[in-house]
C-alpha cells in the first residue's frame, strides 16, 4: 500500500523526471557540441531513473498509472541550476537536514546534479528513507566529483556510493525550522 499514491493519484497529472547538466563538456569552447553531448547524457540518465522506477517489484501494481503519468526529460544545460557546491540540504516537515561535501578542487561538475537526483530518487523508491536517500545521493555526488572523469565515465561504482553514503549518514546535521 502507498498512502501517498492512493491519496493523490487522481489529482497528479504528471510526474516528470528531469535531467540537468552544466553547460560544459570538455576543454573546448564548442557550445553546440557541449549542449548536444549533455542532452544525450541528461536524457540517458532520466530514462535510467524511469526504467528503474518501473522495474521495482514494490511498485508493479502501480505500473499502469506510472506509464500514464511519468515522463523522462533530459534538458542538457537549457535550465541551469546553481549551487554553492559545498552543502546539500533537504527540508522534511519542520527539519532542515544538511550534509557538507568535503573540500576538493572541482575540475568538472557536469552531470553532478543528475547523478545526485537519480540516486536520491532511486534510493527513496527502494528504501523509503529520506535521510538514507540524501546521504546516498551525497555519496554519489562526492564519488563522481572525486573521479575527475568526464561524461558517463563519471557515474560512480556502487561500492563508492555505499562507503560515502554511510559516511554522510553518520555526519548529517539538522535543525528545527
Amino acid at each position: 500500500e502507498s498512502p501517498v499514491h492512493d491519496n493523490f493519484k487522481n489529482i497528479i497529472s504528471e510526474v516528470r523526471i528531469e535531467g540537468h547538466t552544466s553547460s560544459e563538456w570538455d576543454k573546448t569552447n564548442n557550445k553546440v557540441g557541449a549542449f548536444i553531448n549533455n542532452m544525450e547524457l541528461s536524457q540517458s540518465r532520466t530514462r535510467a531513473v524511469l526504467n528503474y522506477s518501473l522495474s521495482l517489484n514494490t511498485l508493479a501494481d502501480k505500473n499502469a498509472w506510472m506509464i500514464k503519468t511519468m515522463s523522462a526529460n533530459g534538458l542538457s544545460s537549457a535550465k541551469l541550476v546553481y549551487t554553492n557546491k559545498k552543502e546539500i540540504s533537504l527540508l522534511v516537515k519542520d527539519k532542515l537536514y544538511t550534509i557538507f561535501l568535503p573540500k576538493m578542487t572541482l575540475t568538472d561538475t557536469t552531470g553532478i546534479g543528475d547523478i545526485f537526483c537519480s540516486t536520491f530518487t532511486c534510493t527513496m523508491l527502494k528504501e523509503k528513507d529520506f535521510l538514507w536517500a540524501l546521504s546516498f545521493a551525497g555519496g554519489a555526488a562526492q564519488s563522481a566529483l572525486e573521479s575527475k572523469a568526464f561524461g558517463l565515465e563519471k557515474v560512480p561504482e556502487k561500492n563508492a556510493l555505499e562507503s560515502n553514503g554511510s559516511y554522510f549518514y553518520n555526519i548529517v546535521e539538522f535543525k528545527q525550522i
